[in-house]
């Protein structure tokens, strides 16, 4: 009963400030706030959690396309990252063939891949 006297004061909330559930994140996301700093930690901490429930949702389709997107978008700036040459992956051209792309070099790729994935998930 709790819970639902909780989620009614809080849609009510929403519908009275003309907030949408996503506006309202986007705003404590973007808020300068102090004393929001806790609750937008507490969002990015459950953030995984909160995708989760949206998957297991009739909208999952929409959640897994973003979430494909959104991976490929950071699996591109790492290979990106990765071809600077302090990682030793620059070819110092502009462009690079099929056969220079093979071997050693797509070894090391995937093992810096592998080493940030890990660090990323500490």
């Amino acid at each position: 009963m709790q819970a639902t006297n909780s989620i009614r004061n809080i849609l009510y909330a929403l519908h009275t400030n003309q907030l949408s559930a996503a506006g309202f994140v986007q705003g404590l996301l973007n808020s300068k706030e102090p004393h929001h700093h806790t609750r937008c930690e507490s969002l990015l901490r459950n953030a995984g959690n909160i995708c989760s429930l949206f998957y297991h949702q009739e909208s999952h389709e929409s959640v897994s396309k973003w979430a494909i997107r959104t991976a490929t978008k950071i699996m591109c700036r790492e290979v990106t990252d990765l071809s600077h040459e302090q990682h030793e992956l620059h070819f110092k051209a502009s462009t690079a063939m099929v056969k220079q792309l093979k071997g050693q070099f797509m070894e090391k790729i995937c093992f810096y891949i592998r080493m940030h994935i890990q660090q990323t998930s500490l």
